[in-house]
């Protein structure tokens, strides 16, 4: 009689865990509605970005005929892209600033003065196509271009600055990408090279990124029409390569944004570095599904945004600490390339801005 009222109660108990398990996974999910803002663009989006005070949105749109595919050969490059900066708050249209090139990428200053854009041009010829490209310094306020950097091509060339603003990193090539990628350092005072970062083992820099202290740059390289990409870490002082990760090595390629959590922690798609430990390794935030981070959602670092490349209509918001996802939301579309999401979001004002092919920017607030 008392072992079975043994087994009657540890099957209760075992029934109320199991329980509070479920309950516990349920995560409330929540739909987005109808945008806050919808901004209108020229062409299809191919970058965004929040200026750091979240004031400022700045878009960079291909002009490309309604109806053609950019991506269909190398020549449809010579279509012109436009830089369009928005005025969040207000919902107005600052400046559209005709660039006449392909904007690989551009990068706000930390004090939302200047923006700075990679730009590349394709001149078709009959022995090869021959590429100019060039780094253009954007006034803000004005959208008066205030300097040019010209320097070597390189497909998709990153940019970013120093969290202090006084250095802007250069995805950039040698002698045409003949002899490898280097990223170059400026002084945005006098636009003059103060260093440069060497040993990339090859394919073009498609992501730069310095940890909040300004001492450490990450930077993606991707090489072949396969895209696997490899990760460099340089200290930024001694311009020393600390550590190399392996495309090939890392058997998978990440998919997102680049950024540090903090001074130890590298963030890459859905891949997370520990800088601290001797031999770190990525680990992922996700076991089953495959996520895309968009970016942080505190300034504490703790909790983050993924998109569902399964489910891209979800978007998930996870606590990287306790590694549990804590919110969902519902209703952002199908517009939107889970694999390469042209996405930003503002922690200052929880703005979440996602733009699709159509030229069209929607953007949420986050409650």
């Amino acid at each position: 009689m008392y072992i079975k009222h043994k087994w009657f109660y540890a099957s209760v108990f075992m029934l109320l865990v199991l329980t509070d398990l479920v309950f516990a996974r349920q995560v409330q999910t929540a739909h987005l509605g109808s945008p806050l803002h919808i901004l209108e663009n020229p062409g299809g989006i191919n970058a965004i970005a929040f200026s750091m005070d979240g004031k400022i949105l700045v878009s960079a749109s291909y002009d490309w005929p309604r109806g053609t595919n950019p991506a269909t050969s190398a020549k449809d490059c010579e279509s012109k892209s436009t830089l369009s900066i928005w005025d969040i708050k207000n919902d107005k249209l600052l400046h559209r600033i005709p660039i006449g090139t392909k904007i690989q990428s551009f990068a706000i200053s930390p004090d939302s003065r200047i923006i700075a854009s990679s730009n590349q041009a394709y001149y078709p010829s009959r022995q090869q196509d021959k590429i100019q490209s060039d780094v253009r310094i954007w006034d803000l306020e004005s959208g008066k271009l205030k300097h040019t950097i010209h320097h070597y091509p390189s497909n998709d060339s990153g940019l970013a600055f120093s969290p202090d603003g006084e250095t802007l990193a250069v995805g950039d090539s040698i002698n045409g990408g003949e002899r490898g990628q280097v990223i170059f350092l400026y002084d945005i005072k006098t636009w003059k090279q103060k260093n440069v970062l060497k040993g990339f083992e090859g394919g073009h820099i498609s992501q730069i990124a310095f940890s909040p202290d300004g001492t450490l740059i990450a930077a993606e390289s991707v090489a072949g029409e396969v895209g696997i990409a490899d990760l460099s870490i340089w200290d930024v002082r001694t311009t020393r390569r600390l550590r190399y990760y392996s495309g090939d090595d890392m058997k998978t390629t990440p998919f997102g944004p680049m950024f540090f959590l903090d001074n130890d922690v590298l963030v890459w798609g859905e891949l997370s570095l520990d800088l601290k430990a001797p031999k770190g390794k990525f680990v992922s935030f996700f076991e089953d599904e495959e996520m895309t981070s968009i970016g942080l959602y505190s300034k504490g670092g703790k909790l983050m945004l993924f998109l569902n490349r399964n489910k891209p209509d979800i978007l998930e918001l996870w606590d990287v600490s306790q590694n549990k996802s804590e919110k969902r939301w519902q209703g952002i579309g199908k517009n939107c390339n889970p694999y390469n999401p042209k996405a930003c979001y503002s922690m200052n004002n929880k703005l979440l801005a996602i733009g699709d092919n159509h030229g069209k920017i929607n953007v949420w607030l986050l409650r």
